[in-house]
């Protein structure tokens, strides 16, 4: 997924949309600091994982976020839904799943155009 990020990153640069990537090779131990210093800078996180939703790396960055008080950061997270997945090639299941440099970038644009939409609570900042 890294080098999908990466890929992602260098296009969005290109279109004008700043986007770090972290290399989170393990979700345990989390690097709280790291990861709590770029949300509150940017104010926007984009989890990709190949892994389950439930439970994974973007809900650990959630539960960060909360357990810090932190509710003014938007998040996205990307990764396998809770549901059967039928059998096929990787790329193809990935791509359907927005799992793709393609679909990064779609989260991205999204989440940009959502922080520029006025909002009535921002309490209502994080979503999944």
């Amino acid at each position: 997924m890294v080098r999908e990020a990466m890929l992602a990153a260098g296009i969005l640069e290109q279109k004008g949309i700043g986007a770090q990537v972290i290399n989170a090779r393990f979700i345990k131990p989390l690097d709280k600091k790291l990861i709590l210093e770029k949300a509150i800078n940017t104010g926007m996180v984009i989890t990709v994982e190949e892994n389950a939703l439930s439970g994974g790396f973007g809900s650990a960055i959630l539960e960060l976020l909360e357990e810090n008080g932190i509710h003014s950061v938007q998040i996205r997270r990307l990764g396998i839904p809770d549901k059967f997945i039928p059998a096929g090639p990787k790329n193809l299941l990935l791509e359907q799943m927005g799992l793709d440099f393609k679909g990064i970038i779609h989260a991205a644009q999204n989440l940009c155009a959502l922080s520029l939409a006025p909002h009535d609570n921002d309490s209502s900042l994080i979503r999944n």
